[in-house]
């Protein structure tokens, strides 16, 4: 049986208090914001595939400046 379609986990996801992205990416699809934001810079691909290779700890470093950046707007 396939997953449901990306609305009606959203809709699944909020009936549930959970995050509609994670419930999407366990459903094997890519949310579809997701998509613009990969085609919004070339270097946004190139740069998952780098944080694919990051350690544990160097992914915390990088989502805690993420979260500094984010913060300071």
């Amino acid at each position: 049986m396939e997953p449901p379609a990306e609305d009606t986990i959203k809709k699944i996801a909020n009936f549930l208090g959970e995050d509609a992205d994670h419930l999407i990416l366990l459903a094997n699809k890519i949310p579809s914001d997701y998509k613009d934001v990969l085609k919004s810079d070339p270097k946004i691909p190139f740069m998952l595939r780098q944080i694919g290779g990051f350690t544990n700890t160097q992914k915390r470093k990088l989502f805690k400046a993420i979260e500094d950046i984010e913060r300071n707007k």
